[in-house]
């Protein structure tokens, strides 16, 4: 099955790569209004929100506008950082503008000096999703290393960020592969019926 995930994958960013810089732009603002109203509606409600975004890489979605928008409204944030290989990711607090450093993935992190805290809402990169709302990622299994440990703990929302192009009718899911509660294009929101 990884061939055939692999094959999706590669399709999938090849045509994310050709998206044009106005789409790309349009997308951020969208983010930023539509992802801060989805915390608000559909974040679990229990104490503290701690929401946890990533750091764009290559042609993802860019998270920056939804960051500033949570922390102008006082949602505390929080960026994964990246362990062992087959151990889930850990988040550190961070706010838009705090330094980061470059992580063993090459991926900006927060750094190691701040506090390690469990999201309540979490924003996931996709490289390939199906309105079912099944994900593949870049493979390593990180974020479905992540989601099952969060899920054991408390109640949780994973929101996947792609652009339409991404969309394929059916994506092969393992007993492994977390499914995401709902997943944010620039033109459409997809729940999980599940």
């Amino acid at each position: 099955m990884e061939n055939g995930k692999a094959d999706l994958r590669a399709a999938a960013l090849a045509k994310r790569d050709m998206i044009s810089p106005s789409i790309r732009a349009a997308f951020a603002s969208r983010l930023a209004t539509s992802g801060l109203r989805i915390v608000h509606d559909y974040a679990p409600h229990s104490g503290t929100l701690v929401v946890g975004l990533f750091s764009p890489i290559g042609s993802e979605p860019d998270l920056g506008l939804l960051a500033e928008a949570l922390s102008g409204a006082d949602v505390p944030t929080a960026l994964p950082v990246t362990g062992k290989r087959d151990s889930p990711l850990v988040f550190r607090r961070w706010t838009a503008g705090d330094p980061v450093a470059l992580g063993s993935m090459k991926i900006d992190e927060p750094l190691a000096s701040a506090a390690e805290v469990e999201p309540d809402v979490l924003f996931v990169p996709v490289a390939v999703f199906d309105r079912r709302c099944h994900r593949i990622g870049y493979g390593a299994g990180y974020y479905d290393r992540t989601l099952a440990a969060l899920r054991a703990r408390k109640s949780i929302r994973a929101i996947g960020v792609a652009y339409s192009v991404q969309e394929e009718l059916f994506v092969p899911a393992e007993p492994h592969d977390e499914p995401l509660d709902l997943i944010l294009t620039e033109r459409e929101t997809f729940l999980h019926d599940g």
